[in-house]
């Protein structure tokens, strides 16, 4: 799998994503927990500030 990163340096970048169906999954706080160790994990790998 080729994987292209978009990078502009000194950049403010906007993502946005909307679930299958749009199902509200981080209403579920089990849900949220795991969102933020894995934002927190790539942050790690990945610095970036939000």
């Amino acid at each position: 799998m080729n994987v292209r990163r978009y990078y502009i340096p000194n950049t403010i970048y906007f993502i946005t994503a909307v679930t299958r169906h749009r199902k509200p999954i981080f209403a579920d706080e089990t849900n949220l927990d795991i969102f933020r160790s894995t934002l927190w994990d790539v942050k790690t790998i990945h610095p970036f500030v939000m």
